[in-house]
């Protein structure tokens, strides 16, 4: 909202704030803008923005809610996945392909092949994590790549859990990176320094030397804890 008058009509008349907490609004909606700048994130976006004001009209149990909801939707989506499973067992391959099949479920296809109980090939069990000049991570298997943002989007997000994730991930089993979760489809590029491999014979292994690790990276691969 590049003026003020839009953020007015997007509070309402009974928004309960002060000039000056216009002005705050205006700067986190501004700080908000270049956080998601994907039109597709419009959805975050509000949501960011909905919190800021209820936290400054100092509404009842904001964190409490937002976590109860967060609860709810990660039990709704292993609800789902667990249907998917069963469905992909039952209708693969004597009805559809495994390719077909994850393009309706909107998986990943190694993830079928994971509730198949196929194992990935090789080359699909290398995950690779890299590391962007400000301090944002990418995980990579295959021509597969997510953006996974950064430590600290919610309690525990990508503090010490990275071989947990790539093991998760190269397995096609149990969890990959999915919007639902905050993550998003990238590419990569030639500016991105890959840090760290994680495959089932090697497990983790640095690609640079860990003085050289950004702070994000040094949290997902040991923990908050590892930066001191």
């Amino acid at each position: 909202m590049a003026q003020r008058y839009e953020m007015e009509a997007w509070l309402g008349d009974d928004h309960g704030l002060t000039d000056d907490q216009v002005d705050e609004m205006m700067r986190i909606d501004a700080e908000l803008v270049e956080r998601y700048p994907d039109p597709d994130d419009r959805d975050e976006r509000e949501a960011a923005l909905i919190v800021a004001h209820q936290l400054m009209t100092e509404a009842p149990n904001v964190v409490e809610d937002l976590a109860h909801a967060r609860l709810r939707a990660r039990t709704a989506e292993a609800k789902a996945l667990a249907g998917l499973r069963q469905a992909a067992i039952m209708l693969v391959p004597e009805q559809e392909t495994e390719a077909g099949f994850a393009r309706r479920a909107n998986v990943d296809r190694m993830a079928v092949r994971g509730w198949l109980g196929k194992r990935p090939a090789r080359g699909q069990r290398l995950i690779t994590l890299y590391e962007t000049n400000s301090d944002l991570l990418i995980l990579a298997k295959g021509a597969a790549a997510w953006d996974m943002g950064a430590p600290g989007a919610s309690l525990g997000y990508l503090e010490g859990t990275f071989a947990e994730d790539a093991a998760a991930w190269a397995s096609g089993a149990s969890w990959e990176p999915n919007e639902g979760d905050g993550q998003h489809p990238t590419e990569i590029d030639d500016d991105l320094t890959a840090v760290a491999t994680w495959d089932p014979e090697h497990g983790v292994r640095l690609l640079v030397d860990r003085e050289s690790l950004g702070d994000a990276a040094e949290i997902y691969l040991y923990g908050r804890d590892a930066t001191g």
